[in-house]
């Protein structure tokens, strides 16, 4: 009999205690889940990253503002004084400007004036060389036209019936020519060593082809090559006196585009 009234005590003490489970069971599932609370916790988090960025955006935007302003002044001011700088640097003044055309204008004056002179000197020049006696180029390509002088040998390179004295090509030079003649004893007119010169050659009234003077031989005379010395400096000095004459006409055209009258 006291066996059996205890184990019902044992049974009522697991009710109880079964009961109390269940009620904290029941508690436990009466707690909001965690879930919510990180939902709540990110919903938070981003209103606050909102407000952040809105308050960085805005911040950004007062900048920028600042930024542009400062710009926009430097346009407005930074050309004037950039200019006021190189005004200061250059320093040129009014008056400056007006003297460094006057320096300018006398300059060109003086190398007109040069060139002017350099025209008429060349003109001058050229004038005395043009007036001097000249004749025709000696031809060196010359042939014997005469029969009766077809066997007749050069008086320089000794060479027969190729070529008349004066076109030797051999010694082309009167300073050698001369030099040949006269160490041969030969007659300046007639070539001819047995001739008893002077008035008794047979050639002393024949005239040189080349200056019309009578005396020597065509082919000894100095005139072909002095006109060809005074045909190359005439030559230079007309390239010269056209360089000086340009150069006039430049100069004047540019005092000309400075209100300088001529």
């Amino acid at each position: 009999m006291e066996q059996q009234i205890d184990n019902r005590a044992d049974e009522s003490e697991v009710i109880r205690n079964n009961e109390q489970f269940k009620e904290q069971l029941h508690e436990f599932d009466e707690e909001p889940p965690i879930e919510n609370d990180l939902v709540m916790v990110d919903e938070d988090a981003h209103m606050d990253y909102e407000s952040d960025a809105e308050d960085r955006n805005e911040e950004q935007r007062n900048v920028n503002a600042d930024d542009v302003e400062i710009h926009n002044e430097a346009e407005r001011n930074g050309p004037e004084e950039e200019g006021e700088v190189r005004n200061e640097e250059q320093g040129n003044g009014p008056e400056e400007e007006i003297q460094q055309a006057r320096d300018e204008i006398a300059g060109l004056q003086q190398q007109l004036r040069q060139a002017r002179q350099a025209v008429l000197d060349f003109r001058m020049v050229i004038n005395e060389l043009e007036s001097r006696e000249r004749c025709e180029t000696r031809k060196f390509d010359g042939r014997i036209e005469n029969p009766d002088e077809l066997f007749m040998p050069c008086a320089f390179c000794r060479r027969r019936g190729d070529h008349c004295s004066d076109s030797c090509l051999v010694f082309r030079f009167t300073r050698e020519r001369k030099q040949l003649v006269n160490r041969a004893q030969l007659c300046t007119m007639c070539f001819d060593y047995n001739c008893s010169r002077g008035r008794r050659c047979r050639k002393r009234n024949t005239r040189c082809y080349y200056c019309g003077r009578c005396g020597h031989n065509s082919a000894l005379c100095t005139l072909p090559e002095k006109s060809i010395r005074i045909n190359d400096e005439l030559e230079l000095l007309k390239r010269r006196y056209n360089d000086a004459f340009v150069r006039v006409l430049r100069f004047e055209r540019k005092l000309r585009r400075r209100g300088v009258d001529m």
